[in-house]
C-alpha cells in the first residue's frame, strides 16, 4: 500500500514538509525528553517568554519542569567540541501560559538551531529556512528583521543604564513614540542621542530604503557594523530571489543580556500574532 501525503491532516503535512526542508539542509533531528531541571529556567529567566512554568518534585527529590522552551535545553547538552557549525532541528512540545486564555496549553513547536561559528553564510541559510518554513503555510507572509547591535549600541553610546535601556526597549517594541520621548526628556539624554532613539518606533519598511534611512542616523561603530550586516544579508537574500518577502523593523528588540545579533519573526496573513520568531544568541 502506497503513503499519500495528502491523506494527512494539514498540520501534519506541514510538519512533514519542514522536516523534509530541514534535512535537506544538513540539520540532524535532535530529540530530548518532556523534563528539564528547574534550576535552568531559573537562571535565564530572561530568554523567557514567560516566568511561568510547570514545575513538580522527582521522586529522588529534584524539582523539575515541563519544558517551556527547547533552546536552552539543546545549548545546554550542545557539544563543545565540535568543529565547524552543528545543524540541529526539533519537533517538540513546549508549555507555556497562553496569550489569550491565560492558562497553560501544549505547543508544538518546530525550529532549528545553528551551534558553533556561524558566518554570513550560516546567518543567510537561517534566514533562507525561516522564510521556506513561512511559504510552507501557503499564505501571504512576511519575515522581519533587526539587529540588536542597532539599538543596543546606540543606548550604550547615549549612557543609558540597565534600567532605562529596559524601558526604552519596551516603549520602542510597543511603537510608543510619545511616551520615549518624554522619558529620553526625562533621562536628560544628550540630542544627539536622543533623537535617534526616538526615530527607532518608525524605523521600519522596505529593506532598502529603511537601510538608507538607518545609515544616516547611525553615529557608532557597532550601529555601523549593524548596517553593515543586514547591507551584506539583503545582498545574499536578494542573489537568491528571496528579498522581497523581507523588511527591516528596527522596533523589533529582544533581550540584549542574550541577543547579540540578528533577530526575525516571522507572520502570515490570518494569524493574529507571529509564528516564526529567532535570533543570535552567542552569550547563551
Amino acid at each position: 500500500m502506497k503513503f499519500d501525503i495528502s491523506c494527512l491532516q494539514p498540520k501534519e503535512q506541514a510538519s512533514f514538509a519542514l522536516r523534509a526542508l530541514y534535512e535537506a539542509a544538513g540539520c540532524r533531528k535532535y530529540h530530548m525528553g518532556r523534563f528539564e531541571e528547574y534550576g535552568l529556567y531559573q537562571e535565564n529567566r530572561s530568554f523567557l517568554s514567560s516566568e511561568q512554568v510547570i514545575t513538580f518534585t522527582d521522586l529522588d527529590g529534584r524539582l523539575l519542569a515541563l519544558k517551556p522552551d527547547v533552546t536552552l535545553s539543546i545549548v545546554k547538552r550542545a557539544h563543545a567540541e565540535r568543529s565547524g557549525v552543528e545543524k540541529l532541528y526539533y519537533n517538540e512540545s513546549v508549555y507555556r501560559v497562553s496569550p489569550t486564555d491565560h492558562e497553560f496549553t501544549e505547543i508544538e513547536q518546530i525550529g532549528v538551531e545553528y551551534l558553533g561559528d556561524v558566518d554570513l553564510y550560516g546567518t543567510c541559510e537561517v534566514l533562507r529556512l525561516a522564510i521556506e518554513s513561512l511559504r510552507q503555510t501557503g499564505a501571504p507572509y512576511v519575515l522581519d528583521v533587526s539587529h540588536m547591535g542597532f539599538a543596543g549600541g546606540l543606548m550604550a553610546d547615549a549612557g543609558l543604564t540597565a534600567e532605562q535601556r529596559g524601558q526604552a526597549f519596551e516603549l520602542i517594541s510597543q511603537k510608543n513614540a510619545h511616551e520615549l520621548e518624554t522619558a529620553l526628556k526625562r533621562w536628560q539624554i544628550a540630542p544627539i542621542y536622543a533623537e535617534r532613539i526616538a526615530a527607532l518606533p518608525s524605523l521600519a519598511g522596505d529593506v532598502s530604503g529603511t537601510l538608507t534611512r538607518a545609515a544616516n542616523i547611525a553615529v557608532g561603530a557597532e550601529m555601523k557594523q549593524a548596517v553593515g550586516e543586514l547591507s551584506r544579508l539583503y545582498g545574499a537574500l536578494d542573489s537568491l530571489g528571496l528579498a522581497e518577502c523581507v523588511r527591516l523593523d528596527f522596533s523589533l528588540l529582544n533581550d540584549l543580556d542574550y541577543y547579540n545579533g540578528l533577530v526575525f519573526q516571522g507572520y502570515v496573513e490570518g494569524a493574529p500574532r507571529m509564528v516564526l520568531g529567532g535570533g543570535r544568541y552567542d552569550r547563551l
